[in-house]
C-alpha cells in the first residue's frame, strides 16, 4: 500500500480544513476562518493543519474554542482589548486573527502564557518561544526577529488528514452538514 504525498499545497490543506471544521458543526463564515487560519499558518511553517484536526477530534468544553475567539478578534481588531483571552483549546489557531490585528493597527501583539509565548509583526513575521497552552494574555508590542522563510506546500501527518477528512465528508457537496 503506498502512502498518499505527505507534501500538499496550502490551498488544498485550508479547503479540507474549511470543508472539516463545517463538517464538525460550524457555520460557513466561521468555517472559511479556519481555512484561512490554517492556511496563513502552515505558509509560516506551523502545523495549523495537526492544531485544527486536534481540536476539532477532541472539543473540550472547559476551554474557550480558538476559531470562536479568534472571530472575535478578527471582527473587533480595530478596537481589541488587551488582557487575559482565557483558557483557550489549541491557542496556536490564534496566530492568524492576531496578524490581522497587527495590520489593521499597524504594532505587534504578543500572546503570552506561563509556557511559552508568540509575537506576530504586522508584516507577518512570526517568533514562537516554548509552547502555548492554558491561560492566554494577549499584549501590544513583542520584539519580532528576522523573517523565516515562507511556504507554499505543507508536510501533514497521515493521522492529520484522516481526522479533517472524517470530518469533511459530513458535508454535501455544497459544503452543509
Amino acid at each position: 500500500m503506498t502512502l498518499p504525498d505527505p507534501n500538499w499545497p496550502l490551498t488544498d490543506i485550508a479547503d479540507l480544513a474549511a470543508r472539516a471544521t463545517r463538517g464538525a458543526g460550524f457555520d460557513g463564515g466561521h468555517a472559511a476562518h479556519a481555512g484561512r487560519a490554517v492556511h496563513w499558518l502552515c505558509h509560516q511553517d506551523i502545523d495549523g493543519a495537526g492544531a485544527l484536526a486536534a481540536y476539532l477530534a477532541d472539543r473540550p468544553t472547559d476551554l474557550l474554542c480558538p476559531i470562536l475567539t479568534g472571530v472575535a478578534l478578527f471582527e473587533r481588531a480595530a478596537h481589541a482589548e488587551l488582557g487575559l483571552l482565557g483558557d483557550i483549546a489549541q491557542p496556536i489557531l490564534l496566530l492568524p486573527f492576531v496578524a490581522e490585528l497587527t495590520r489593521v493597527q499597524s504594532r505587534a501583539f504578543t500572546l503570552t502564557c506561563a509556557t511559552g509565548l508568540a509575537a506576530v509583526a504586522p508584516n507577518d513575521m512570526v517568533i514562537l518561544q516554548g509552547t502555548l497552552s492554558g491561560a492566554i494574555r494577549l499584549t501590544a508590542g513583542g520584539h519580532v526577529g528576522s523573517r523565516q522563510a515562507l511556504q507554499l506546500r505543507t508536510k501533514v501527518a497521515p493521522k492529520t488528514i484522516r481526522v479533517l477528512q472524517g470530518f469533511a465528508i459530513l458535508t454535501d457537496e455544497s459544503g452543509h452538514p
